[in-house]
């Protein structure tokens, strides 16, 4: 990193000039070490019989005499049924084992298979920028500029896992190189701040002030953005504040060049098996999936009557590999947003405070990773409760076919898919952040400090079927999207030395799956459990400074032991709640 700043004379109507330049190198080199069982040598190992002298071998070994290929000459055998196979099997420790031994070294040296993954990033960064103050024209203080110039190079590239596989068929997913891609960015960007009212007629005071910024990559071209803000101060307890703005963000290089790489789509729920249709509610949405299936499957599917178990039933028994890609195509995301909000500092009140600012945020050409089971969703319009039309670009990314093409697979499922990032339509999302603090201090009993934060989403939507962008998912109020969620700190400070403080959070009850979605399977769960019900958690902590460079504090969390709903399952949409119970804590920290 190198910088450098500095002071100019004033020129013309310019003063308080100033100016910053700095370079910026950044590097991540990561390397990822994975092991797995080659299944074909553990098949050759677990076929094990008697040579000519009673000694156990490998059945292959024995009937290819002469054989140079090491998997062959070097096939060490195992007995699958008595033996304990976990890495740590043979420590003392080790539970359900019964006795058993795990793999000999020469076993694990045979069967078993390391491959290598690495990656690299790596950042080039320029930034000057000049800012400057203009004449008080009118009295409300002087119009502050600033205008600015930033390069950017990023870099990627790794290693993938067929570099160290060498044609072995490991029980790991496969992947290529990731050839060395790259994007430039130079961008020119502006400020402006205007005082308009200060201490004039019936405003306290009052200002205006505007960024922009062009960019031009060489992935994606010319990109604008830009923000507008306002703010007024009528009275000396008030302070009102607007803002308007607009952004992008471009693909990251993953997101656009990262080459096919193996996975597989588990659990597969098929929205064209003739038995899903019939489970969905409403009759004319089962005519348009019935027709939407009918449209994109290969010939002789029948999508089946309300007959029950009629048509064809596409029921996926295990994984179908795929491939996980970047897609060169992706467009920015865009985004435009919108904030209002008062802050209220009473004088009849000294160190109290109280704000809220409502949000409204619109983001389109949203740039997300679609798994397979949306993409299939998505293909005949079921992303949401109510039925799309046909969605060719989901469609795209799978195969089917009328004829089994995978063992142990159905007819008219798909057997091969491409999974990575699309532009979908669009997200939105409107609420209200609000702060409130009070502190005050007594000679007799030290001094007290409460705060409360928190945020009131009002509607949370997303609008993911590019066949029909009118189509919205509400998520608000679903989980780790609570409609209401606080925080209230309260500390107590008896002596200089000494603080309590209590943390209360709570968050409204959200649901854990869809009341629409629940009406399709009523069986599934009584309503009563497609809720969380209310949160609330409590934390106590105590901090004893008994030096300026000593810290010693100690605590508990979840003091109450709150749990989430029992009936909540293994969501990974639910890290808002704290599953760990009550623990207790102590912590020394000491600056040097």
């Amino acid at each position: 990193m190198l910088g450098a700043e500095g002071v100019a004379p004033d020129f013309a109507f310019l003063h308080n000039i100033t100016w910053e330049a700095g370079y910026t190198y950044g590097e991540m080199n990561n390397t990822n070490l994975e092991s797995g069982v080659d299944i074909d040598r553990f098949n050759y190992a677990a076929d094990a019989v008697f040579d000519g002298s009673g000694n156990v071998v490998c059945r292959i070994t024995r009937d290819t005499p002469g054989s140079t290929d090491e998997a062959i000459t070097g096939c060490t055998p195992i007995n699958i049924f008595g033996s304990d196979y976990r890495a740590d099997a043979n420590h003392p420790d080790a539970t359900g084992g019964g006795g058993r031994p795990g793999l000999t070294p020469e076993q694990e040296a045979y069967l078993m298979a390391a491959i290598e993954v690495t990656d690299s990033n790596r950042q080039h960064n320029f930034l000057a920028f000049g800012s400057a103050e203009t004449f008080d024209f009118w009295g409300a203080g002087p119009i502050g500029v600033a205008l600015g110039y930033e390069f950017r190079r990023e870099e990627t590239e790794g290693t993938g896992r067929d570099r160290d596989t060498a044609g072995r068929n490991l029980f790991l997913n496969t992947g290529p190189d990731f050839p060395q891609a790259s994007y430039e960015a130079n961008e020119i960007f502006t400020e402006v701040r205007v005082p308009l009212l200060d201490n004039q007629l019936w405003m306290q005071s009052a200002e205006i002030s505007a960024a922009y910024r062009f960019s031009d990559y060489t992935t994606v071209g010319e990109v604008e953005s830009l923000s507008l803000q306002g703010s007024v101060r009528p009275v000396d307890d008030i302070f009102i504040r607007a803002t308007y703005g607009e952004a992008t963000r471009i693909p990251n290089l993953g997101e656009n060049f990262r080459p096919p790489s193996q996975t597989f789509g588990n659990g597969l729920q098929d929205p064209c098996d003739a038995n899903r249709i019939r489970a969905r509610d409403d009759a004319a949405d089962r005519a348009a999936i019935r027709a939407n299936c009918l449209a994109t499957m290969p010939a002789g599917y029948d999508p089946g009557t309300d007959t029950p178990n009629t048509g064809t039933l596409i029921q996926y028994t295990s994984g179908i590999p795929g491939f996980n890609s970047g897609n060169p195509n992706l467009e920015p995301e865009e985004s435009t947003s919108y904030t209002f909000g008062v802050a209220y500092t009473p004088s009849w009140l000294p160190g109290f405070t109280v704000t809220a600012d409502y949000f409204d945020i619109e983001i389109n050409n949203v740039i997300a990773s679609v798994t397979i089971q949306q993409a299939l969703n998505q293909c005949v319009g079921a992303a949401g409760p109510s039925v799309g039309s046909v969605n060719q670009g989901a469609c795209s990314t799978f195969e089917r076919s009328a004829t089994q093409q995978i063992p142990q697979q159905p007819a008219y499922g798909i057997y091969t898919f491409i999974q990575g990032s699309l532009n979908y339509a669009g997200l939105e999302t409107r609420g209200i952040d609000f702060t409130s603090s009070y502190g005050f201090e007594t000679d007799r009993f030290g001094d007290f400090d409460w705060s409360l934060r928190g945020t009131y989403l009002i509607e949370q939507n997303d609008f993911v079927n590019i066949a029909n962008p009118g189509e919205e998912t509400a998520y608000d109020s679903g989980l780790g999207q609570p409609h209401v969620r606080l925080l209230s700190t309260v500390s107590w400070t008896p002596v200089e030395q000494l603080i309590f403080s209590w943390d209360w959070d709570w968050q409204s009850s959200q649901e854990i799956i869809d009341e629409d979605d629940w009406r399709q399977n009523p069986d599934g769960r009584e309503f009563r459990f497609t809720t969380t019900g209310d949160f609330s958690q409590h934390d106590f902590t105590v901090r004893y400074l008994p030096r300026e460079n000593l810290t010693l504090r100690a605590g508990v969390v979840n003091a109450f032991d709150a749990e989430p709903a029992r009936w909540l399952g293994s969501s990974t949409s639910a890290d808002n709640f704290d599953f760990w119970g009550r623990r207790f804590f102590v912590g020394v920290n000491v600056q040097y």
